[in-house]
């Protein structure tokens, strides 16, 4: 991913929260003839072993390609539409701001007695109300359930993280874009300016 210097996120810890807070990402790997594959999952982050664990349907064969290979996922944080017309300096062009993560890593495919444990710490992690409720997740239900699913690990090699909030920009415009936002009926501009406002990032407040 390109990273300019300015729009890094270095801080380790930092990254590994953006994952927890959209934990929703893209797993990318190559398949047959070198064709990208790509699925659409949860994933659990496991800070101490630097891993991050997911679950494939059995009936999506992109998991028949994963075990013992490199791959990406992708985390996109806030992102929104930029116009030219918030800028206070101009002439101006359009751009889109965003946040993302990657991680770059092995795949492993676990066996199946760790498909059941897994499906329980995603429970706790995403919703914990339902720990302990056997009428919901009843043990025969999640053991039947349990074998249309395949887990797997991505053991973390590297981290890529970009903060692409319009910090470069003039103090003006920086307040100029996030008054946009934040006025703006757009949800995703509302999410954007108040994630801009929380990582104190490109609002021009001092």
């Amino acid at each position: 991913m390109y990273i300019p210097l300015a729009m890094a996120m270095t801080d380790e810890s930092q990254v590994f929260d953006f994952i927890e807070r959209y934990p929703f990402g893209l797993l990318i790997s190559n398949g047959e003839q070198l064709v990208p594959q790509a699925s659409h999952l949860p994933f659990l982050l496991d800070r101490e072993a630097r891993a991050v664990h997911c679950h494939l349907a059995r009936a999506n064969d992109h998991w028949r390609l994963l075990d013992g290979q490199q791959v990406r996922l992708v985390f996109s944080g806030p992102h929104a539409y930029i116009s030219p017309l918030w800028y206070r300096n101009q002439p101006s062009v359009p751009t889109w701001n965003y946040s993302a993560v990657h991680v770059l890593g092995r795949a492993r495919c676990l066996p199946a007695t760790e498909s059941i444990p897994l499906l329980m710490r995603m429970c706790d992690r995403f919703d914990p109300e339902l720990t302990g409720r056997t009428e919901v997740l009843a043990p025969e239900y999640v053991e039947r359930l349990s074998k249309a699913i395949v887990a797997v690990t991505i053991e973390i090699a590297s981290l890529e993280a970009k903060v692409k909030y319009g910090q470069h920009k003039k103090t003006a415009d920086q307040q100029g874009v996030f008054d946009g936002l934040s006025s703006s009926s757009s949800a995703e501009a509302q999410g954007l300016a108040a994630d801009m406002l929380r990582l104190d990032i490109g609002t021009g407040r001092d």
